[in-house]
This record gives structure tokens, C-alpha cells and sequence, in this order.
């Protein structure tokens, strides 16, 4: 986690070009910026898909409180975690952005869920969503989507029909 909040302060120091690939969206005062969005491609009859935007922080303390996206019915912040020796995945309810800090979405850990999407994601394109912040600041990213495989092989969630087992935290 420090050389996360380390490598977040250093970029903080870099004029925005010399930053490493920042998507140039911002939220509220351009304190919070989006960097390396990607979504996976799904199959023409997925009903779910996954998404990852790590933030940076360059400003005060602040919460990811929720997700929108036109291109599902449902969008939930959800995180993987491994219990019992089996993988799961449950919806929170936020993620804590500190002051000067990150927070990294990545297969296997973080992620935004699409579900019941009204039409595949396909490689190649870009599915606007929408990250929404406790202060009030909403930051719209236009998210790359990427073939399976792409960002290293881990799994997506296009294959998944639903989410038997699941809980939703309190």
C-alpha cells in the first residue's frame, strides 16, 4: 500500500504528460483522476460484464459511493476475495479514496459489475461509466474495452448468469 500512495504522490509531482496514462477525466475540483480504464469484451449473449479504473487522489480525503452506466440495467461496486480456499464476490457499499492516496480496481480484487447489459461489450469500442463520490463530485470515463485475456489473462465475468451465493454487505 505505501508504494501504491508513493507512486500516487510521485505522479502528483509529473506535469499531466509525463504521468503515466491518465485518462483525462477528472471529478470536482480535477483533485481525483481516473487512470487506466479497460472493460472486457463479452459474448454476444453475456449478461454481466466487468470493469477497473484505478483513481488517484491528489486532494482531500473522499469515497467511491456508487457506479452508473447506460450500457447495464444494474452497476454494483464489487470485490473478489478468496474464503475458505473458494473464490466469491460481493458488493460493497464503497471504497474508501484517501487524502493523497489510490485506490486500484483489478481482476481478482475491486471491480465495477455490469449487469443485465442491453448489449455485448465489444473490443475495440468504449462504454461510458459514470463514478459517483461521497462529496458529490461525479467523474465520467470513457472505458476502452479490451479482449479476454489482454490485461494479463485473469478472468471476467461475461460467462456469469448471476450471482447465487452472493451477499450484498451492509
Amino acid at each position: 500500500m505505501k508504494l501504491k500512495l508513493l507512486a500516487a504522490a510521485f505522479a502528483a509531482l509529473l506535469p499531466m504528460s509525463a504521468a503515466a496514462d491518465h485518462s483525462g477525466h477528472a471529478a470536482g475540483d480535477g483533485a481525483i483522476m481516473a487512470v487506466h480504464p479497460y472493460a472486457f469484451a463479452t459474448a454476444a449473449t453475456a449478461k454481466t460484464g466487468g470493469a477497473y479504473v484505478s483513481l488517484e487522489n491528489h486532494g482531500p480525503a473522499d469515497r467511491l459511493v456508487g457506479v452508473k452506466s447506460d450500457v447495464a440495467a444494474k452497476v454494483e461496486l464489487h470485490e473478489s476475495l478468496q474464503e475458505d480456499g473458494v473464490m466469491k464476490m460481493r458488493a460493497v457499499e464503497g471504497l474508501p479514496l484517501p487524502e493523497d492516496g489510490a485506490i486500484e480496481m483489478a481482476p481478482g480484487g475491486y471491480h465495477i459489475m455490469l449487469m443485465g447489459l442491453h448489449r455485448p461489450l465489444v473490443e475495440g469500442e468504449s462504454v461510458p461509466i459514470t463514478l459517483v463520490f461521497e462529496s458529490g463530485a461525479e467523474l465520467e470515463v470513457e472505458t476502452p474495452v479490451k479482449a479476454r485475456g489482454e490485461m494479463g489473462g485473469h478472468a471476467d465475468h461475461s460467462g456469469h448468469s448471476g450471482h447465487s451465493g452472493m451477499k450484498k454487505s451492509d
